[in-house]
């Protein structure tokens, strides 16, 4: 709402009343000045020349004045992308006031929504651009970009939307900023078992050149992802009942259905439990699930199952004599424009990607359509356990654009199937749903050493997969060295310790992935990537925090917002 209003703050008097007529709930505050102050994006106080009380923007205050009769709006975020980019491109890095309305209308064939007499006023709400006197004699003003007073003339930026699109404020405003300290260690050396391995130390990326990044890839303007959903076939296999229950509920927040021998169903909507019966009495019966189960193809070596041409999972759970007495049937979806929060991860470098998570935090959906965008251009092949990222049947889902797909016919033969595709195939982008076992880490190591660009997932985060002796491997391994004395002491004395270590966990090897995909469950449109695993890997072992970008998304909007952090 302080975004969206013409003067940069809302008044707390009429808060109340404006928040219910627009979201149509009730704001569950007394002291709403105490409440915002909880936030460390909104602040409050006293609107100079007023008794009125504002509430505003930390990212970017408005101007501290009250308006004047000829109020005009703050500088728009399309407004200041074009002026600034009218300032670099210019031949002396600065534009005269006097000609910028119609300099403005001549390149972008609209008129500057500001009277000319008010131009410095309205040019001093931006934080990317200032305004002085030229000098030399004249009395002309010129406006050039904050920082180069002397009017240096930069490259010029991506180019910009010319449409209604409104880009996000400047990330520069939008990041918290993070001292970066740089650690050293005697102990580094060891961080290396071969004189050929070297840590990349690429320069920082600022937030705003990622943004900028992403949106060249999304067309000059964020949209809003779109979810896909085919629930017919899905209804199709249940009792009735149960299927007008769940399009009651709605199905597009339900990720799971359980049905369970002699319990009530129930499905989960919005991380809640909904029951598929008023009726407290009524349970699942043995012939309710004998029919769903024989809809189905049959249940594989992994006790799961799915529907022909489709997305959705069904898992069984079975009692010592082999019978079915519990499914677990997990709605599935394409979520087309989900992995545009890492376009430029996969467009502009051959890194292989590993995503870290907790069961149903949007792994296999980020997969899905990571390997749509990257088929687009690379042989990619999919090894498919259970038919989980291309669907069941013998054609692959469309979700997954040009790429083929290789079935797997139980867990325990996915590490052939995974040398198998490399010798027969020649793929260029090797994508794993799930890698869980020791010797699918040396299938991703030997496909690795081959030339092939992997994108896998796993359970977990960064730093229990690091404690996780099975699949520690795709992060390089770990292994213990003994220090002479001296080190020992250097060690002792850099760290601060209070005793000598004389045993040093290192990192054993370079990592089979050098870029990792934090995610949350809850939090979709939240990911923390980690662009140089190995250096993140050194810094946990050291007791350090390691560098994150954090990416947001708008659900509404698209907007794409990255923060760096430490985690």
């Amino acid at each position: 709402m302080i975004e969206r209003s013409p003067r940069g703050h809302i008044s707390l008097s009429t808060l109340r009343d404006d928040y219910r007529m627009e979201y149509g709930t009730q704001i569950q505050c007394r002291k709403m000045t105490n409440w915002i102050g909880t936030s460390n994006l909104i602040g409050t106080r006293n609107f100079a020349g007023t008794n009125d009380r504002i509430a505003y923007s930390l990212v970017k205050p408005p101007p501290r004045s009250a308006p004047s009769n000829e109020f005009f709006a703050a500088m728009s975020g399309v407004e200041e992308a074009n002026i600034l980019q009218m300032i670099r491109e210019s031949e002396h890095g600065h534009i005269s006031l006097s000609n910028l309305r119609d300099n403005y209308k001549q390149a972008y064939g609209v008129i500057l929504q500001c009277p000319k007499r008010k131009m410095m006023d309205w040019i001093d709400t931006s934080s990317l651009i200032e305004t002085r006197k030229l000098g030399g004699g004249t009395n002309d003003k010129v406006a050039f970009e904050r920082g180069r007073r002397n009017g240096a003339r930069t490259s010029p930026p991506p180019p910009r939307p010319r449409n209604d699109y409104d880009p996000p404020l400047p990330q520069s405003q939008l990041r918290a900023i993070v001292e970066d300290a740089e650690v050293e260690s005697a102990a580094s050396s060891y961080f290396s078992t071969s004189d050929d391995e070297v840590i990349d130390e690429e320069p920082q990326i600022s937030c705003d050149d990622i943004v900028a990044k992403l949106m060249r890839y999304a067309g000059g303007c964020f949209k809003p992802t779109v979810v896909h959903q085919q629930t017919k076939a899905l209804l199709d296999i249940l009792p009735m009942h149960w299927s007008d229950a769940l399009a009651c509920i709605g199905l597009d927040k339900v990720s799971d259905i359980s049905l369970d021998l002699g319990r009530r169903p129930y499905c989960w909507h919005n991380h809640q439990r909904q029951y598929l019966c008023e009726d407290t009495y009524e349970v699942v019966e043995e012939h309710a699930i004998e029919g769903i189960v024989s809809s189905l193809q049959g249940f594989g070596d992994d006790n799961r199952a799915g529907i022909d041409g489709q997305l959705h999972r069904i898992s069984c759970i079975r009692n010592n004599s082999n019978g079915t007495i519990g499914l677990t049937i997990r709605v599935g979806r394409h979520i087309e424009g989900n992995s545009d929060m890492i376009r430029d991860l996969l467009e502009d470098t051959d890194k292989s990607i590993l995503l870290l998570g907790e069961p149903g935090s949007g792994k296999t959906t980020i997969v899905r359509d990571v390997a749509k965008i990257l088929s687009q251009k690379k042989n990619v092949f999919i090894v498919d356990t259970s038919n989980e990222i291309a669907g069941d049947g013998n054609i692959p889902h469309s979700c997954v654009g040009d790429s083929r797909r290789m079935m797997v016919k139980s867990l325990s033969s996915q590490a052939d199937t995974m040398i198998e595709c490399v010798q027969n195939h020649t793929p260029e982008v090797m994508i794993i749903d799930e890698i869980g076992r020791k010797r699918e880490v040396e299938a991703a190591q030997t496909s690795k050493n081959r030339g092939v660009r992997m994108i896998a997932s796993a359970h977990g985060d960064l730093r229990s997969l690091i404690k996780n002796k099975d699949i520690r491997g795709l992060i390089g391994g770990l292994e213990t060295v003994t220090l002479g004395d001296t080190e020992a002491k250097d060690l002792q004395k850099k760290s601060g310790s209070k005793s000598i270590q004389k045993q040093l966990t290192t990192r054993a090897t370079s990592p089979i992935f050098e870029i990792i995909i934090e995610l949350k469950r809850g939090r979709l449109h939240e990911w923390h990537v980690v662009t140089n695993s190995a250096k993140a890997v050194d810094d946990i072992l050291l007791g350090e925090k390691y560098e994150i970008q954090n990416r947001m998304r708008c659900m509404s909007s698209g907007n794409i917002f990255v923060e760096h952090i430490k985690n």
